[in-house]
């Protein structure tokens, strides 16, 4: 899966961005979702035109915890799993504005559908965790007792 920036005639290229609660798009990623991806100002959730908002900071613009961003993220996955008519073209959401890593976030989109084309570089990341073993991570978690391998 790689980036690619949705065509402009295409109403089916979905571009996916990070932004906050409050739906103020005002730099980055938001910005380009606003001003070229039909993005609505005052709006922080789900499609909107040609874009998508994942929400990673609150409504006062402070950075929301991994675990409150994964639930955003399961959702819009849900959401791609279901339009699979769409390409969703999604951005380097959370790693940018000082907040969070490539390996901290592309993780959460091991499970993405095929229509999704992650950022340059986010494939080792969403590989390793889709390649996991359960049974590896249960043993992993487990402390080791003598006369056991």
């Amino acid at each position: 899966m790689d980036q690619s920036v949705p065509s402009a005639d295409r109403v089916r290229d979905v571009f996916v961005f990070g932004s906050d609660l409050a739906g103020r798009h005002a730099s980055g990623d938001a910005l380009k979702a606003l001003r070229h991806h039909g993005a609505v100002y005052d709006r922080g959730v789900g499609l909107q035109g040609r874009s998508y908002v994942i929400p990673v900071r609150d409504g006062h613009g402070k950075l929301m915890p991994v675990a409150v961003i994964t639930r955003y993220v399961n959702a819009f996955l849900r959401f791609a799993a279901i339009h699979r008519e769409m390409t969703f073209h999604i951005s380097r959401i959370g790693c940018e504005r000082g907040g969070y890593r490539d390996d901290e976030i592309a993780p959460l989109f091991a499970e993405a559908p095929p229509t999704c084309r992650l950022p340059r570089g986010w494939e080792r990341f969403t590989r390793l965790r889709a390649a996991a073993d359960p049974v590896d991570d249960l043993k992993a978690s487990r402390p080791h007792r003598k006369g056991q391998s």
